[in-house]
């Protein structure tokens, strides 16, 4: 049976890529992620190996994609704790500016830089975590679609039963038996 590559998979790539990078500068998330990182390479190697080697069955497609499935739970798991890291940080920027909040962010972001360069960097760093927010329901999504991808190309490997010739009869109803 043979499997190609999806665009999925490479798009699931690059969303782990950014991923990882941007967390790679905040050790809670990148703690949070770690083994789920791990998983996620393990399964995408999985998928590479997949459509390099045309010898497997379906059950290799079964178990890759129950293996997608536990992978975007764990994503999905660990998504608290990127919440509270930017509640937390949310909550750092408004001690830190207090009532000058509204009058900073009127300013342009070099007057914000060096007017208080603490809460520039927690807004920052809030700017960030919505980004891997956003990356981790990608990472989400895209693990779904390839699953699906997956599927689609099993089911296309089958091939389609022969449908018999069949003579097209009227769908008028039949003529009572009974005369009036």
């Amino acid at each position: 049976m043979e499997i190609t590559e999806s665009t999925s998979l490479e798009r699931l790539e690059s969303a782990v890529e950014q991923f990882e990078g941007l967390a790679s500068d905040e050790p809670e998330i990148s703690a949070a992620y770690s083994e789920v990182m791990e998983q996620l390479h393990r399964a995408v190697s999985q998928c590479h190996d997949l459509t390099a080697d045309t010898d497997h069955n379906e059950e290799d497609i079964s178990e890759i994609r129950k293996n997608l499935a536990s992978v975007r739970q764990k994503v999905r798991d660990c998504h608290p704790a990127l919440e509270k890291a930017k509640t937390d940080c949310a909550e750092e920027y408004r001690a830190i500016l207090g009532e000058q909040k509204d009058a900073f962010e009127k300013l342009a972001e070099s007057e914000q830089q060096t007017s208080n360069p603490k809460a520039y960097a927690a807004l920052q760093t809030f700017y960030k975590l919505t980004r891997l927010e956003e990356l981790a329901s990608e990472i989400s999504a895209e693990l779904m679609d390839l699953s699906g991808d997956l599927e689609h190309q099993k089911l296309q490997q089958h091939d389609t039963p022969p449908i018999g010739h069949y003579d097209a009869e009227s769908s008028d109803p039949a003529q009572p038996s009974l005369s009036p």
